[in-house]
Order: structure tokens, then sequence, then C-alpha cells
């Protein structure tokens, strides 16, 4: 039941394309439209690397793969331009924190 909103969170994470937002903000169809064709274009690539990270198993008390999972949610999310990092936390596990700051900086 843990692994249903890191997989969410990466799905969405893999649909948007960080860049730099235009002042102009494109309308909802457009938005859709380069969603739409992102996805269609990177299909292949995007569930390979979904494969890849549900196939670390998830399970709180096998914690090198929990580890192996935060290391990788990591990089996943720095390849589309957030500032990520693992936060261990006592007695919980890892947790991740990201930040998308396109247009920010």
């Amino acid at each position: 039941m843990r692994r249903l909103p890191i997989v969410l969170f990466f799905l969405l994470a893999l649909l948007y394309p960080a860049r730099r937002q235009k002042s102009n903000a494109p309308s909802p169809a457009e938005v859709t439209a380069q969603v739409r064709a992102y996805r269609q274009t990177h299909e292949r690539a995007l569930i390979k690397e979904l494969v890849e990270l549900l196939s670390i198993p998830n399970t709180a008390n096998d914690t090198p793969n929990i580890q192996r999972n935060a290391v990788k949610l990591v990089a996943k999310l720095e390849q589309r331009g957030f500032r990520a990092r693992s936060l261990p936390i006592a007695g919980r596990g890892i947790e991740i924190y990201a930040a998308l700051l396109a247009g920010l900086e």
C-alpha cells in the first residue's frame, strides 16, 4: 500500500518535462496536448523506467532495497530538474524531498 503514493508521484514526475515556464501561461488544452505528445514520444523509456523502479522490492523491513529505491527516485527527479534528496528518519525509514524551482532561479 505504501508503494501506490510513490508510484503516482513518480508517474507525475515522469510526465512533467521540467523546463522554465513561459511568462504567458499556456491554455489547459495546450498543456494537455504538450503532455500527451511528450508521453507518446517517450512512452517506451517512461515505461522502462517505471518497470525498473517497480522491480526493486519495497517492503518496510527491507532496508537495503528501500535505500536503492530512494537513490533511484532521487536520481530520476534530478534528471527532470527537481532538487531532490533523501532524508533518513529514525524509526520510519527514508523520506524523499523534492522541489521544482523552474523559472525561480
